[in-house]
């Protein structure tokens, strides 16, 4: 048995430009890439069990050294592919090595170590010639030689004393000992030192440090330089000895830590902390400021050769190249001027618009209308009338060829031909009163808003205006219309909808029929109170933004409405979203344009960056912007002047590898469906950490497994039959990624198909199970994620597998004008790299082969998935949110607080892991068990028809944090008299693991019977809709279907239930009904008894368990595995006897492992019947094989691997008849195969003595 890593992704901890390919270190592995396309050319292992973090390629570049921690190995540049191959094993040194150096003229290297030691290894042997250490001996936070000669070799530490320390071994040398004194120091930091850097052409060291500056040093040596030098331009030892140094600037642009800088011919480049790559001139001024990398740090950086292309790469895993040229050249061609409209002293203008990127049309408060040509300077009067002097709406068409212009007394006026004599195309009276607004649908229909919320749709036909349809918009204090779209759905697209956004941010959507609109659908404050700005629809999906910092996307539902499918939130701060641009390819590169406190701001939802920032004093003010090819002009109107701002808009970065997280990752999910290339249903063990599915073939073979913490979402197979693999993942960072791990070049690449950004802390947990949903689609199509983590926040959305539904007859109208900015950059070209990375991006996403089909016999669906290099689909991977639920604020949808007090948990409440149970007979019900920081435990009911949760039950305070929570079925158990009287014995059990070592079983059957059969009473219910004044009627209500709130408290003897508003029944209200009159409450406080029982409690552990799994073995008898704090893995045989009404729990045998590994244990799962997988902290993966005897059982380790993830969160499993694939993550994910062998092997280093009997 053997584990084959077939996949990495971390931290990106080194780079280095190697001819025109990019060497990139993430974890122990080698990444290279093509940097004219971007493309992966070659994985390789190099340090096992270690981080790389730095390349240092010979002159002749046909060796690397890679070294990181205390390892170091040489490779060899293959001449005719340019691949690498290791030239030998590596070499371990006792101390961390900071730098390494080819030294000239010789055959040798110089590394400097941890604690200032300078050593010569012989390449050829690797073995260590000389070893000198330095009198200033301390902890190095960084060393970095600066001359590498053979008698001249020099390394400048930084040290834990704010200094850089300058020494040389050759001065130890010639004095015969074997210890150096330093003979420069660098003064001045507050903090220690990160890195230093030098520059001999220039004379210029630079160092970087911990008080977040850069400190610039001219370097003086004597002149002429030493004899011994021959008066060459390479300073010798005593040079350097006799130098002085100047300080040139102290440079502050960082807000955080500065962690490298690297010295160009023109300029200094410096990366940090705050996750920004900063340019500076050498006179100390900041030239530009690259932000793009997510999270918290850029760990790396490089520099091509022709000193064009800047990488760098991060904590959030990413590579990024970042043209130095179109960074100075946007700076330098940005200019603002003030048009010279030669208007009169009491005349300003009040509104202005882009026909181009060179013609400006203004209107003034007198009346006038200016076309002002800014190429040719030159001024035309268009229009001067008086009834437009004192208001006047302007609106510009899509195509920027036509002006409408309404005023006070209901006149429009549209003007064209503004490419030769403008003039009036239409003018006509649309309304006894104020045109409020205008806006066009299309470049021949226009939307006008007048008095009294009147709305009205013409066509323009041959000068003339015709009406198409009238409308109203419902009462509200500012009723007009600030965004519409025209909308086409059905077949053939016989029904027509205009959807509509006001100022008080609420959403209308019409359906016209016989000129008359009737609104059909409202979504109320959907953009908070400061208005919608932005409508418009593309294919199937509609989009809309706001003045609430999010743009919302849509999606026509059956019945002819819209549901939202999710919400995105583009950035902190930027709070003010005008205008969407939605690009004809696909949504995946959609630009934001709004306003940024006083900043016009370009925002790339791809490349998480703004492209581009203009200062204008803020949103409350005209304004229009236009882009055409690499030049953008902004235009606004400030302090009665109007400013105009043309930008070089020359793309100047590209995306060379995807972003995953930018922090730590607390989870990564799947549930496993495997199809081959034939479109076959694979026989696959389900698994889900969250519930034991005990489900029995014909044969009596188990089909259902429990899987732990860490899942994928699904796993297919492409059209070579390779395995592709849906994932779920979530961290520290807030976010939900759904990704795809797919083959292409033979190489495993992870493309990000979608960021759930709607979390407001860090994300802890994640559960997936089958969505309730009725398609045509098989049903392991389509899934439900729950998310769960900090601030006692809980998400659900729907995943659907295959791609997008294509709607032929779904088509709009509204398509704005791309106003696209690219920002692609190539070495050669920039052109060429932004087609090159729109390759790279769209091999990333397959389409989908073959699709949903069903039989003659109703078997599911069956298809297959094809992720083919060069092939451009949309995403197989889409999702649609569903709602969500803050424990702590529950009281807040309440009707009537005060009548139902809840116990609302703490605001630092955090949900720390979640399972789903599915409930039997009902489709659309799901129970959602949540074990939470403060101790308890939820039961949280999800109904995915209505899109409500709400808490329905609680555990009693355990005083622990609750760390895990799984849940299983106990089958049915037919007993005497009651076969065949319509009850169910199945038992629903969920287990807990907590911070003081205990596994706690808690029966809930009761609470998921009296749901089951609240919904059977709900589906009866009638049409009466009565809401009593006091809480007895309330109860007694069985026929009212008003959902009503009931809370959860307990803390009191009176437990009522917290709102669950379910359309067409009431569920909380029937389970509470139901237990009233049983003498019982929800809350785990005795009220005649228990509903949430506490079966048992063992104490297993000595302290906090990570990891919880359990397995159903044979008729009643189960295994728990749980892995702790205290590094032992323990194995629980246990019986469940549901004979009688309550669960009883025996325990058969106890065992395990007390030191399986070096830290702690953070996965563990089962194989199968006979063997264990285990993870931890120390970065092992090991798989156990468990020894039964009578009463106890051992483990004795098979075999054990080494990840390249660091701090180990969690692990997940898929398995098949041949092979096994398993998930780590952490810092980091990777995925490994596990080839079946013979397991019944003992590894030979297992040690008898550590199976340990209880």
């Amino acid at each position: 048995m053997s584990f084959i890593s077939q996949y990495h992704t971390g931290p990106v901890t080194a780079l280095s430009c190697l001819a025109d390919h990019l060497l990139t270190g993430i974890g122990s592995n080698v990444w290279v890439y093509n940097i004219s396309d971007g493309k992966v050319l070659q994985t390789l292992s190099v340090l096992p069990a270690g981080v790389v973090h730095g390349f240092r390629p010979a002159r002749c570049e046909s060796r690397v050294c890679v070294y990181g921690q205390k390892t170091l190995r040489l490779l060899n540049v293959l001449p005719s592919s340019g691949h690498l191959q290791c030239a030998g094993p590596k070499l371990e040194l006792p101390d961390w090595i900071w730098d390494a150096a080819w030294i000239q003229g010789a055959n040798q290297m110089c590394l400097a170590l941890g604690h200032n030691v300078v050593v010569t290894v012989d390449i050829q042997t690797l073995q260590v010639i000389s070893s000198v250490h330095c009198t200033e001996k301390c902890i190095l936070y960084c060393g970095r030689f600066l001359s590498t000669y053979q008698d001249c070799v020099v390394l400048a530490a930084g040290t834990v004393f704010n200094q850089v320390v300058l020494w040389s071994p050759q001065v130890a040398m010639v004095a015969g000992d074997n210890r150096a004194e330093p003979f420069h120091r660098l003064t001045g930091h507050q903090g220690v030192i990160f890195n230093v850097c030098y520059r001999g052409d220039l004379g210029f060291i630079c160092s970087v440090s911990d008080d977040r500056s850069v400190r610039l040093y001219r370097v003086q040596f004597s002149s002429p330089l030493c004899d011994r030098c021959g008066g060459g331009a390479s300073p010798c030892v005593h040079d350097w000895v006799s130098m002085e140094t100047q300080l040139q600037h102290a440079l502050y642009g960082h807000s955080a830590r500065v962690w490298d800088a690297r010295l160009l011919s023109s300029c200094l480049v410096t990366i940090g902390e705050d996750s920004t790559c900063c340019i500076w001139s050498y006179e100390g001024r900041m030239i530009h400021k690259f932000k793009g990398h997510k999270g918290k740090s850029i760990w790396s950086v490089c520099i091509d050769k022709g000193e064009k292309l800047v990488f760098t790469s991060g904590g959030d895993h990413s590579v990024r190249a970042w043209s130095l040229q179109a960074a100075q050249a946007a700076v330098k061609q940005t200019e603002t001027s003030t048009l010279d409209l030669q208007l009169d002293a009491d005349e300003s203008p009040r509104d202005t618009k882009l026909l181009s990127v060179h013609r400006i049309l203004v209107i003034t408060n007198k009346g006038r209308l200016v076309l002002y040509d800014k190429s040719r300077h030159s001024r035309q009067v268009v229009m001067w009338d008086q009834a437009f002097s004192s208001y006047a709406e302007m609106s510009l068409s899509h195509s920027r060829h036509l002006v409408a212009i309404g005023n006070l007394q209901g006149t429009l006026r549209i003007f064209g031909n503004f490419d030769g004599d403008p003039e009036v195309l239409v003018e006509a009276e649309i309304c006894a009163g104020k045109v409020f607004s205008i806006h066009w649908l299309d470049n021949s229909t226009i939307l006008t808003s007048g008095p009294a919320g009147a709305v009205t749709v013409w066509s323009i036909l041959d000068g003339t205006l015709e009406k198409i349809a009238t409308a109203e918009l419902p009462s509200s204090k500012q009723r007009f219309v600030s965004a519409a779209a025209l909308l086409f759905h059905g077949n053939q697209n016989s029904n027509q909808y205009l959807l509509c956004g006001d100022k008080i941010g609420t959403l209308y959507l019409y359906r016209l029929h016989d000129q008359e609109g009737v609104l059909v659908q409202t979504f109320p404050k959907c953009h908070g109170k400061v208005g919608v700005t932005h409508v418009s629809c593309h294919g199937d999906r509609v989009y809309s933004a706001g003045r609430d910092g999010t743009y919302r996307l849509y999606e026509w539902s059956d019945s002819g409405q819209l549901n939202i499918l999710h919400s995105h939130r583009v950035c902190k701060g930027l709070e003010w979203i005008e205008r969407l641009v939605v690009p004809e390819e696909g949504p995946d590169n959609i630009q934001v344009q709004g306003f940024y406190s006083n900043l016009f701001v370009v925002w790339s939802v791809l490349q998480n960056q703004k492209l581009l920032e203009v200062p204008c004093g803020g949103g409350h003010r005209a304004w229009d912007y236009c882009c055409h090819g690499d030049t953008a002009t902004f235009v606004h109107v400030k302090a009665r002047e109007v400013k105009v701002t043309s930008i070089a808009t020359r793309p100047s970065q590209v995306l060379i590898k995807e972003a995953l997280h930018g922090r730590e990752l607390h989870d990564a999910r799947f549930v496993s469906s495997m199809y081959d290339s034939k479109g076959k249903l694979h026989g696959r063990e389900l698994h889900d950490a969250r519930f034991v599915s005990s489900m029995y073939d014909s044969k009596g073979k188990l089909h259902g497994r429990v899987v732990h913490d860490a899942r994928f979402v699904s796993s297919m197979y492409d059209s070579k039959g390779r395995p592709v693999h849906a994932v779920a993942t979530c961290s520290e960072d807030t976010d939900v990624c759904l990704a795809l791990l797919y083959y292409e070049d033979c190489v495993t690449q992870l493309k990000v198909c979608h960021k759930l950004t709607s979390h407001i802390s860090s994300v802890q947990c994640l559960a997936v199970c089958d969505s309730g949903k009725v398609t045509g689609r098989a049903p392991a199509d389509m899934k439900l994620i729950f998310s769960g983590g900090g601030r006692a926040q809980l998400k659900v959305c729907r995943v659907q597998l295959g791609g997008n539904k294509h709607n032929p007859s779904s088509v709009c109208r509204n398509q704005t004008d791309p106003q696209l900015l690219d920002i692609g950059t190539d070495v050669h070209s920039i052109v060429e790299c932004k087609k090159a990375s729109e390759e790279l991006r769209s091999a990333a996403v397959g389409e989908v082969q073959g699709g949903p089909a069903c039989d003659q016999k109703g078997d599911c669906d069956t298809w297959r998935l094809a992720v083919d290099a060069g092939k451009s689909q949309q995403c197989p991977v889409t999702y649609e949110s569903l709602c969500g639920l803050h424990l702590n604020n529950l009281t807040r949808r309440a009707k009537k607080p005060w009548r139902y007090p809840v116990e609302n948990s703490d605001p630092e409440t955090r949900l720390m892991d979640l399972c789903v149970v599915t409930l039997q007979g009902s489709r659309a019900l799901f129970i959602v068990c949540a074990a939470c920081s403060d101790g308890i435990v939820r039961l949280i009911l999800f109904d995915e028809d209505e899109k409500e949760m709400s808490v329905i039950a609680t555990s009693m305070c355990t005083e622990h944090c609750i760390l895990k929570i799984v849940h299983l079925t106990i089958p049915f158990v037919p007993v005497g008299d009651q076969v065949g009287m319509g009850r169910s014995l199945q038992r629903e059990v969920v287990l807990t693991a907590a911070t003081d070592g205990r596994v706690t079983f808690w029966d809930i059957t009761d609470v998921c019977h009296l749901v089951c059969r609240s919904r059977t009473v709900g589906r009866n219910c009638g049409d009466e809709d009565e809401e009593s004044d006091t809480y007895d009627d309330e109860v007694q209500t069985e026929s009212s279907c008003e959902s009503h709130r009931h809370d959860v408290n307990s803390a009191h003897s009176k437990h009522v239930f917290e709102e669950n508003k379910l359309k067409g029944n009431n569920v909380a209200k029937d389970i509470l009904e139901a237990d009233v009159n049983a003498g019982k409450g929800l809350a785990g406080v005795n009220v005649g008894g228990d509903v949430l029982r506490k079966c048992c409690s063992i104490q297993l552990h000595q302290s906090g368990i990570n990891s919880l799994y359990v397995q159903h073995m044979a008729e009643n008898r189960y295994i728990v595995l749980t892995g702790g704090d205290d590094n032992a893995i323990r194995v629980t045989a246990v019986s469940m006897d549901t004979s009688d009404t309550v669960t009883r729990v025996h325990t058969d045998k106890l065992g395990g492992h007390i030191n399986p590994h070096s830290a702690q244990v953070t996965g563990v799962c089962l194989l199968d019947k006979d063997h264990v997988l285990s993870a931890s902290i120390d970065q092992r993966l090991c798989i156990w094989k468990m020894v039964q005897s009578a009463d106890t059982i051992g483990l004795q380790l098979v075999c054990a691997q080494l990840t390249s993830v660091s701090d180990v969160a969690n692990i997940s499993t898929s398995i098949d008849s041949e092979t096994t694939h398993v998930l780590v993550s952490g810092m980091g994910l990777e995925l490994f195969r596990l080839q079946r062998g013979d397991m019944s092997k003992v590894s030979t280093t297992a040690n008898a003595s550590n199976i340990i009997s209880e």
